[in-house]
């Protein structure tokens, strides 16, 4: 019978034998943790904790205490178990782009596109619903945006819009155009989301107009990241 035992804080406390032989009910303690990782992320904390997720039967989230005891072999053993869980549920992210212009009617509120993923590796966004970043996790996301509306006259503004209606506190940006230098428009900003949200991001000019798309610095560009739960 192991002598390591999880305190009232869900941390595992290794015992003399668990140190001396890390297998048998080791490991059998470590798969279990292993299964509750969909409910939690994984993460390494100054090589000393291992944090491996929700337990689904009590809820507590379980970790691994490491320190100068712990021997390479577990140590190893324990941080490849580690990056195949990072491996397979990925933080959500995306990098979004346009390669091509979009047109804007005069003073028409318009979801603008993405049409590149050039990174998504937790699927937020599907080029079916090219305009909408999903949430595949519930808690708090960070999201930034440039674009570019190619407009010498009026004014432009964008601002960040929830399951197709709520304005996003914090996600506005208005600005005349000049005459010669076009309209930027940025805005970063947070938004509290349950799983299935979506988020895009609305523009608008006085004037018809597009929103620039392409390779350059001009073209519009689009990241969100998971920041953690709410």
């Amino acid at each position: 019978m192991s002598t390591g035992y999880f305190d009232a804080h869900g941390f595992y406390h290794y015992g003399e034998d668990d140190a001396a032989a890390p297998g048998g009910e080791f490991s059998a303690m470590l798969n279990m943790a292993a299964d509750a990782i969909p409910a939690g992320v994984a993460s390494l904390v100054d090589q000393k904790v291992i944090e491996l997720g929700a337990d689904p039967n009590d809820g507590i989230v379980k970790a691994l205490i490491l320190d100068d005891t712990t021997p390479s072999e577990t140590r190893t053993a324990l941080e490849a178990v580690i990056l195949d869980v990072v491996a397979a549920n990925p933080l959500p992210a995306a990098v979004l782009a346009k390669s091509t212009s979009q047109s804007l009617a005069a003073a028409t509120a318009t979801a603008v596109s993405w049409n590149l993923n050039l990174a998504d590796p937790a699927g937020l966004h599907y080029v079916g619903t090219p305009t909408r970043i999903v949430a595949t996790a519930a808690g708090i996301y960070e999201i930034s945006t440039q674009i570019y509306i190619a407009a010498t006259t009026g004014y432009g503004s964008i601002y960040g819009r929830v399951n197709g209606s709520t304005k996003i506190r914090g996600s506005f940006d208005r600005r005349p155009a000049g005459s010669d230098a076009g309209l930027p428009l940025s805005a970063t900003f947070a938004a509290v989301l349950d799983v299935d949200d979506y988020v895009e991001i609305i523009a608008t000019s006085s004037v018809a107009a597009s929103v620039v798309g392409g390779s350059d610095e001009q073209s519009a560009g689009l990241v969100v990241k998971y920041l953690g739960p709410s």
